[in-house]
C-alpha cells in the first residue's frame, strides 16, 4: 500500500471516498445496516471494497478521451484488511502490482483492460507505435513476454478506466462464484450516487447484476434518467443516460466467465461500440 498525502489525493477519487464513508460502505468506516443480512451462513465474508480510479481517469481539465467506467458483479475475492480494500491501494495494486501471465487472457482483470483499449486505441489517446504495439499483445498475446506485457499495459491501459462492483462486499466462494443475490439487492441503491461521483463518459456493466443495479437506478427516479436507447441490432444496442445532468453512454457486456455469450459478442460488437463512442463523443462536445 501506497501512502497519499491530503494534497496528492486526485479529485475524483476524494470524492468516491468521502461519498462511500458518508454510506457507510468505506473500507475502514463499515457502518452498513444490511451486514448481518449479507454475511448469513457465510464464514468467509469480508466486507466493502473501494472502487479503482486510474490516474488518468481521475486527471482533470480538457481531455481528448472518455472516461470509462466498468461496473461488475462482486470482487469475488475480498482483502481482509481493510486497508487493502482502499481505494488508494486498489490503484496501487492495479498500476503497479498486477502481473499478466499466460493464462489470464480469458480472465475478467485482462478482458476489462481489453475492452477499454478497444474504445482508447479508436481516440488515439497514445502515439501510433504505443498503440500497434498494444494492440498486437491484445490481439496475439504471446508476441512479447509477459513482464513486457504487464509494463505496457499497466502504463498505457490502466491509467485511463475506473472500476466498481454493484455488491461491494465478498462472499470469497470457492473459484470466485458469484455471491448470492441478496448482496446485489442490498447494495443496488448506492449505484446511482457513485456514479454521480464517478462522473464516466462511457459505463460498461459486466453481467446481468451489473445491469440490473444501472436498470435499478433508472427505475428509482434518481440522479440517472434514460434519454434514448439505440439498436440497430440486438446485439449492438445501447443507451445514452444523463447522470447528474450529464449526458453517458451505456454499454453492456456479458461477464468475462461466461464464455459462450462474452467471445462471440467481443468479435461482433466492441470495434463496432468504439467508433459509436467517437461519433457520440465528438457530437456531445459540440
Amino acid at each position: 500500500l501506497t501512502h497519499i498525502g491530503p494534497d496528492q489525493v486526485p479529485q475524483i477519487l476524494e470524492k468516491v471516498k468521502q461519498y462511500y464513508e458518508e454510506n457507510g460502505i468505506s473500507a475502514q468506516k463499515f457502518e452498513y445496516p444490511n451486514y448481518r443480512d449479507c454475511k448469513s451462513g457465510c464464514v468467509g465474508f469480508t466486507k466493502s471494497r473501494e472502487p479503482f480510479v486510474g490516474t488518468k481517469y481521475d486527471k482533470g481539465g480538457k481531455r481528448k478521451q472518455p472516461r470509462i467506467l466498468f461496473v461488475s458483479l462482486d470482487s469475488g475475492k475480498g482483502r481482509r484488511f481493510a486497508r487493502e480494500r482502499m481505494a488508494e491501494n486498489a490503484r496501487h495494486w492495479a498500476e503497479h502490482v498486477w502481473k499478466y501471465n499466460g493464462s489470464d487472457r480469458n480472465k475478467h482483470w485482462f478482458q476489462t483492460h481489453k475492452l477499454a483499449w478497444t474504445i482508447l486505441n479508436a481516440f488515439k489517446v497514445e502515439p501510433e507505435g504505443i498503440r500497434e504495439r498494444i494492440n498486437s499483445y491484445f490481439a496475439h498475446p504471446r508476441v512479447a513476454s509477459d513482464s513486457v506485457i504487464t509494463s505496457e499495459v499497466r502504463k498505457h491501459v490502466t491509467p485511463y478506466f475506473a472500476h466498481t462492483n454493484s455488491a461491494k462486499c465478498s462472499q470469497n466462494n470457492n473459484g470466485k462464484a458469484q455471491a448470492h443475490s441478496r448482496l446485489f439487492k442490498n447494495c443496488r441503491h448506492y449505484l446511482a450516487g457513485e456514479l454521480a461521483v464517478l462522473a464516466p463518459d462511457i459505463i460498461v456493466t459486466q453481467g446481468a447484476q451489473a445491469r440490473n443495479a444501472l436498470n435499478y437506478a433508472l427505475d428509482e427516479g434518481s440522479v440517472v434518467r434514460e434519454i434514448a436507447s439505440r439498436a440497430s441490432s440486438k446485439a449492438y444496442a445501447y443507451k445514452i443516460l444523463e447522470i447528474a445532468g450529464k449526458q453517458v453512454l451505456w454499454f453492456h457486456t456479458y461477464h468475462p466467465k461466461n464464455y459462450g455469450k462474452f467471445h462471440p459478442q467481443q468479435k461482433q460488437c466492441w470495434e463496432r461500440w468504439a467508433m459509436i463512442a467517437i461519433d457520440w463523443y465528438k457530437k456531445r462536445a459540440k
